[in-house]
């Protein structure tokens, strides 16, 4: 008897491929509009992956993005083709500075372009933007290949390369998303790719009903509240800075300013969490006994709030710290303040009001993760809530903290750890530099269109900014 040959992946993808152009082909030349009952009949999808004409306008956009990055592509060439050059000789560099990436992620920076993400349109336009690069064509096709095959591993039959029936699971993850969205727009930027969250298909997106509490928050206690529009990822020299800050900062819980900060924090937090309590979100923490429920991916938090509107809470009782607070006298720390509340039975410190609120407002608002760059927006999303006075303690306990962890002396150890494995920061309490609080808060250059200038004054913009940052190094 034969044996039986596996598909290669790319003989999968390039499968998919076929696939979605005949389905494509037939609709398009079916006289009259689809019914979604129809859908499923003729093209085997389920109702509710039928294109709406507003995302329809999106993809094409999104096209429009990637397809805008031409320019950057052209003049980036010389330096892509010396990268490639460096690569065979084993000197591999990752977007080199003057080389087309490092260009469009600069004008990014600058509001010159859009930030660069993972949707799959805005790929396809890139694809289309790098045939004026030699180079561009075959790494950026070679990147879409991979997804055909991420995506050809749902299709029924080919159980080597996933479980069949997959594509319906992402689409009830992207119809779950838009359902907690209510149609909320995600920050520019943000990545909408499914990702896999506790063995389940799962997509990032906003979630309408904390948008609508942290709304109502602002509006009764008079915030001027501005929350970002756009979502920024680390920039690692600052973030190492503000760890070198925190790793400097004394450890002064007995300081009238500090004391100050920390009073105003608690006192915010306190009537953030009462808003939260008109939303019906139950929370138990979770018992020194029992496994974290999360401990797979902290983004299954955010799926159960977004299901279930329950969310289990690592008590501080439990943990508050690691072992380099060992050196610190937590003691005089203002978050392990008993607030009078008792929540799952159990009395509640400060800091547990701090870690569901934060969760909350941080992180659940706009669909943040939990690694580097989703702690920096969550903690730019939920310090929009809080008084000037407020954001100096509030940044000390998450972006001081979060430097620390990511960036600071076991910051490459952390970036790859799960939580059990990570090492936290000493539990100071202090302030930090007021430049912390104030730079990468605002969305700052980015505007809703970029800014359409020539290629020649683009060209020595980015030129003139690269060389500065180099100085700055």
């Amino acid at each position: 008897m034969a044996k039986k040959t596996e598909p290669s992946k790319y003989a999968a993808a390039l499968q998919y491929l076929q696939q979605m152009r005949d389905r494509a082909s037939e609709f398009v030349n079916t006289p009259g509009t689809a019914r979604p009952d129809e859908y499923q009949e003729r093209f085997g999808l389920p109702g509710d992956a039928v294109p709406s004409l507003a995302q329809q306008g999106q993809a094409v956009a999104a096209f429009g993005r990637g397809a805008s990055r031409a320019p950057y592509r052209m003049l980036g060439a010389p330096v892509d083709i010396s990268a490639l050059g460096m690569a065979a000789a084993g000197y591999p560099t990752e977007a080199p500075v003057g080389g087309s990436d490092y260009m469009i992620d600069q004008a990014a920076r600058a509001g010159l372009a859009y930030p660069r993400t993972d949707n799959a349109m805005e790929t396809m336009g890139d694809v289309a933007a790098s045939f004026v690069n030699p180079l561009g064509p075959a790494t950026r096709i070679g990147t879409t290949i991979e997804r055909g095959v991420e995506y050809a591993k749902s299709i029924p039959g080919l159980e080597s390369l996933g479980r069949p029936g997959r594509n319906r699971s992402v689409a009830e993850a992207q119809g779950a998303a838009a359902r907690a969205a209510g149609g909320k727009p995600p920050l520019i930027g943000t990545s909408t790719e499914p990702l896999t969250v506790a063995g389940r298909p799962y997509v990032a997106s906003p979630y309408k009903k904390a948008i609508k509490t942290a709304e109502s928050y602002a509006s009764s206690k008079n915030v001027s509240y501005e929350p970002p529009k756009v979502f920024r990822k680390v920039i690692p020299e600052r973030a190492t800075k503000i760890a070198a800050a925190y790793d400097e900062m004394p450890h002064a819980p007995n300081d009238p300013k500090v004391k100050a900060a920390y009073d105003a924090m608690i006192d915010e937090t306190l009537d953030q969490w009462s808003e939260i309590k008109k939303t019906g979100l139950k929370i138990e923490f979770i018992r020194p006994d029992m496994p974290d429920p999360y401990a797979k991916n902290p983004r299954a938090a955010i799926m159960d709030v977004r299901d279930n509107n329950h969310l289990w809470v690592f008590p501080t009782e439990s943990g508050f710290g690691s072992t380099k607070s060992a050196d610190v006298d937590i003691s005089g720390n203002p978050l392990l303040r008993k607030t009078g509340e008792v929540i799952d039975g159990v009395p509640v410190t400060a800091n547990d009001i701090f870690r569901i609120v934060h969760d909350y407002f941080g992180h659940l608002k706009y669909g943040h993760g939990f690694r580097a760059d989703g702690e920096e927006n969550a903690w730019r999303a939920h310090l929009a809530m809080y008084s000037p006075l407020a954001r100096k303690a509030v940044t000390s306990e998450t972006r001081g903290q979060n430097s620390w962890v990511n960036y600071g002396p076991y910051g490459e150890q952390n970036r790859k750890a799960s939580a059990a494995d990570t090492i936290y920061a000493p539990q100071k309490t202090g302030l930090l530099p007021d430049w912390i609080m104030e730079e990468g808060l605002a969305d700052e250059f980015y505007p809703d269109k970029p800014l359409r200038l020539p290629p020649t004054k683009i060209a020595a913009g980015l030129t003139l900014y690269g060389q500065g940052q180099q100085e700055r190094k």
